[in-house]
């Protein structure tokens, strides 16, 4: 009998897969979860108290030799985890030295693809991340002016620490006060306190910036292009 699954902050479409023994798509695809799709248009964008019905598992019958040894596999999708690195001025952070740790003991090493994407390989049941973006020096090195490094120490790597699953969904129903927009500027580096924290002001002059960045009224209101920003810089 197929069960019913509450979502809470960490979960998502992939990690309720590979818990209950199903493919990706067969969960997200199931009939029973149409409702889902509809409210939620990417697999991994879940809201603590969305609610996935997990399917009765299908069985399967191989007709086999016996006295033979066999080997059956589980079908698995692969996962990735895509960060994407930004300077202040939203502009990719493209060739960076960047290491990522994860909470099963993995870990991954490469630089920022060219439009600033940390990419790396990624278990089910990682549940936290370490990222580490190395810094080399000047970002320059034909600077004529070395002045402004002198006294900086260049050797300071940028880390940061990833709660895998935890970015919710832009409720453009209720924009204003949505967490995943606040999660969005936060990551952007857009909001000084945490999102929880941050006043409304805070939020408006936050999208008044990504607003004025686009050449648009910065009005401090979530509008639809304002939002389709979001996804952009924020979703990858």
């Amino acid at each position: 009998m197929p069960k019913q699954h509450e979502v809470v902050a960490g979960d998502c479409i992939d990690s309720l897969a590979a818990e209950h023994g199903r493919t990706s798509a067969a969960l997200w695809n199931a009939p029973d979860n149409a409702d889902l799709r509809r409210l939620r248009k990417h697999p991994n964008l879940l809201a603590p108290g969305d609610v996935v019905v997990i399917p009765d598992p299908k069985g399967k019958i191989a007709s086999l030799a016996t006295g033979q040894r066999h080997v059956f596999r589980r079908r698995a999708s692969p996962l990735e985890l895509r960060v994407r690195m930004f300077d202040e001025d939203f502009e990719p952070r493209v060739e960076a030295r960047w290491t990522v740790e994860l909470d099963d003991g993995s870990k991954h090493e490469g630089t920022t693809d060219a439009n600033g994407f940390v990419v790396c390989p990624l278990a089910p049941e990682a549940r936290k991340a370490t990222l580490v973006v190395h810094r080399d020096g000047p970002p320059h090195e034909d600077d004529l002016d070395p002045a402004p490094w002198e006294d900086e120490d260049t050797t300071d790597d940028e880390r940061w620490e990833i709660d895998l699953g935890h970015l919710q969904p832009l409720d453009a129903s209720d924009a204003e006060s949505s967490v995943g927009l606040r999660n969005r500027l936060a990551n952007l580096a857009l909001l000084d306190d945490e999102p929880e924290q941050a006043t409304d002001e805070d939020v408006r002059a936050a999208v008044a910036r990504i607003q004025e960045r686009e050449g648009v009224p910065a009005t401090g209101v979530p509008n639809a292009r304002t939002m389709n920003v979001l996804h952009r810089l924020g979703d990858g």
